[in-house]
């Protein structure tokens, strides 16, 4: 739907700029069509079935997490929400291609962004002395401010291409960020290296999601056979499954830094921690 269909005719009314946005002829409307994938060719535009189908696993994973990973880190139940709704805009925005819901794809990267930059430095925090601390945080925070802010105003102003390489940095430093915690942590790595490891296939899985959809995107019009690929809908899956074991590592780490944890099971696709009196302590 977009500004076309009000009825010149007509009064404007406050249910349909709620509904439609302001006609103005300047405002955004959240029905406005925005930008289709490579695999939204194949039919000519929306829906991207597979695309759609993808983001709905993203949004269960969030659940997954949310849901069994009983603890007290308040910081990673943010992230597992905002991995939530991330699935849930990237699916209505893949399903219909309204802006509204491209808006809240991005809008809950950006969360991501600011929670798991925040779970992470909280970890790196516990291994400095007080003076080295406040200054890491400091640091720390002006740099993410303003990384974030970059993040919004692209956003708002609609410059799709720009945001994705300014996110691909964010997924870049969690990569290093990841290695560095193995280095400050070497001696839970060597009591168990599981967590550490799954992480590390977590990164793998990231960086093959990232390949895939930029071989999809950039030589999406000179090799059509590349619709078939549905490079986003791994970049989804992979996306979701390896910010999953990072996250979990981190869940890991807190527990053993507060000498918390009661139970972590790391046989599963997708391992649990738990801060959870209610739970035998184990470690697998």
């Amino acid at each position: 739907m977009s500004h076309d269909q009000y009825n010149n005719n007509e009064e404007p009314s406050i249910l349909k700029e709620i509904i439609y946005g302001p006609d103005d002829g300047i405002s955004i409307s959240f029905y406005f069509p925005d930008f289709s994938f490579c695999e939204g060719k194949l039919n000519g535009g929306p829906p991207e079935y597979i695309n759609a189908l993808s983001s709905v696993m993203m949004a269960l994973i969030g659940i997954y997490g949310l849901c069994l990973n009983k603890h007290n880190n308040i910081i990673v139940k943010f992230m597992f929400s905002s991995i939530i709704m991330n699935g849930i805009g990237s699916c209505g925005f893949h399903f219909t291609n309204y802006m509204g819901y491209g808006m809240i794809d991005r809008c809950s990267m950006i969360l991501l962004v600011i929670f798991s930059s925040m779970a992470t430095l909280q970890l790196f925090s516990r291994s400095f002395n007080q003076d080295d601390e406040n200054n890491l945080l400091t640091y720390s925070s002006i740099i993410i401010a303003s990384y974030v802010t970059v993040l919004m105003t692209l956003v708002s102003l609609g410059w799709e291409n720009l945001f994705d390489i300014f996110f691909a940095f964010f997924l870049i430093n969690t990569i290093i960020a990841q290695k560095i915690l193995k280095s400050y942590n070497l001696e839970l790595y060597l009591e168990n290296p599981t967590p550490f490891r799954m992480a590390n296939r977590g990164i793998k899985f990231i960086g093959a999601a990232g390949f895939i959809w930029i071989l999809t995107e950039i030589f999406c019009h000179s090799f059509p056979i590349l619709y078939y690929l549905h490079g986003h809908c791994w970049w989804h899956l992979f996306v979701a499954y390896g910010g999953y074991q990072i996250t979990t590592l981190i869940l890991y780490i807190d527990g053993k830094q507060q000498n918390i944890i009661n139970y972590a099971d790391f046989n599963r696709i997708l391992p649990i921690v738990c801060f959870d009196s209610k739970y035998k302590t184990k470690i697998v």
